[in-house]
């Protein structure tokens, strides 16, 4: 991928379990911030659920988060992303951070972890209207909720709706359409809807869904877990100071983070967790450079599937499939004159396309996105054309 500007983006996955999982984001470091039709382009081209922005400003670092829709308030697992890059240039410590509505911090050690201190909590009952609307969306009732956990509006830095699920099968179950979810979720300023399942008091598993952002699920969110703590001390849920979450492992990407608060309602929440870094391309092992390889992969719906169908699994199968493979350096859907589709996809190898399309196959992920097609014709023993890059310009 080639970034806007040439500016130098490094790639963390946030909240990660040990050396797997999390949630990806892109971090820019500069002397300066770029201008906000270049941070959003930027966000759109890495593609992440954020992207945060970074510069030295007074005694503290100006930050501002991008989704690939919009700008984004405040994001968890990106400023834990940002304390791993602060981390490696400046060292392990505490790094204030002056976002558009106040000062937060992230205190980081050399060893990847970092712990947030979010923005003020503050929660309130979820109108009935909104969480009625909600369970449509996601195809549930009122008997699936958890009585225990009333439907909440809560918020730590931006407003996240909260419904606590019965059991853990409904919550794997989560499904919805990602135009109306983001309809729904811009008419209430939301910037997440949160599906729980406490597991006990003190442990839950969270699938968040961030249509708003473009992005149909984040894997971790740092603003969420923040949100929800901040709920939980409000309404004297037994929590004894601290909360762990397990989020995206229906995703295939555990993330684990772990939340800490006192008894002063409002304070902010410290959210914790340990960061890995996505790592860049490499050469071969002769030190030869390989060379990136276009794949052109026609698409014909299937009967009764339209556009809006396409990039709805489009959206999911970028968010939850590709942009968790490092041999995937660009993808573009475009329709054709006759109405049918492309999906023109780069990688950093042909060993990378090969890799990549024998994970496809066992996918369920990739299996919802096929689900669109018309693959009457398709021969899964037959490689498609590939095209080597000879330059980019």
């Amino acid at each position: 991928m080639k970034d806007s500007i040439n500016l130098n983006v490094l790639r963390v996955a946030a909240f990660s379990d040990g050396a797997t999982g999390g949630n990806p984001a892109g971090v820019v470091l500069g002397d300066t911030l770029p201008s906000d039709f270049e941070m959003q382009r930027l966000a759109q081209e890495v593609g992440y659920s954020e992207t945060v922005f970074a510069a030295p400003q007074g005694d503290a670092w100006r930050v501002r988060y991008f989704s690939p829709e919009e700008e984004v308030a405040f994001c968890g697992h990106a400023t834990i992303a940002l304390g791993n890059a602060l981390t490696a240039r400046e060292g392990g410590g505490l790094f204030q951070l002056d976002l558009n509505s106040g000062r937060i911090s992230v205190e980081t050690k050399n060893d990847g972890s970092a712990t947030l201190t979010s923005p003020p909590t503050h929660s309130a009952e979820a109108d009935p209207d909104l969480v009625a609307a909600a369970l449509a969306l996601f195809g549930l009732k009122t008997a699936d909720l958890d009585p225990a956990l009333p439907p909440a509006q809560a918020n730590a830095g931006n407003n996240h709706l909260i419904l606590a699920l019965r059991d853990r099968q409904r919550l794997a179950a989560m499904s919805y359409d990602l135009a109306e979810g983001a309809q729904l979720m811009r008419a209430h300023d939301l910037t997440t809807i949160s599906l729980l399942w406490a597991e006990t008091p003190r442990r839950f598993h969270s699938r968040n869904a961030f249509a708003i952002g473009g992005v149909a699920e984040d894997p971790a969110t740092g603003a969420a877990a923040a949100a929800l703590s901040g709920y939980l001390r409000d309404i004297g849920w037994p929590h004894e100071g601290e909360i762990d979450i397990v989020q995206g492992e229906d995703m295939g990407a555990r993330s684990l983070l772990k939340a800490q608060f006192g008894a002063t309602p409002g304070e902010g929440i410290r959210v914790s967790g340990t960061t890995r870094i996505i790592e860049p391309d490499t050469p071969k092992a002769d030190g030869q450079a390989t060379s990136p390889v276009t794949v052109l992969a026609p698409i014909k719906l299937a009967e009764g599937k339209t556009e809006a169908d396409l990039l709805a699994a489009s959206a999911v199968f970028q968010r939850d499939f590709v942009a968790h493979e490092p041999g995937i350096l660009r993808r573009e859907l475009v329709r054709k004159p006759d109405g049918t589709y492309l999906d023109i996809v780069q990688f950093r190898s042909h060993e990378d396309y090969q890799d990549v399309v024998k994970k496809e196959m066992e996918s369920p992920v990739c299996a919802m996105f096929f689900s669109v097609m018309d693959l009457s014709d398709f021969d899964p023993d037959a490689e498609m054309d590939v095209y080597i890059s000879l330059e980019t310009h």
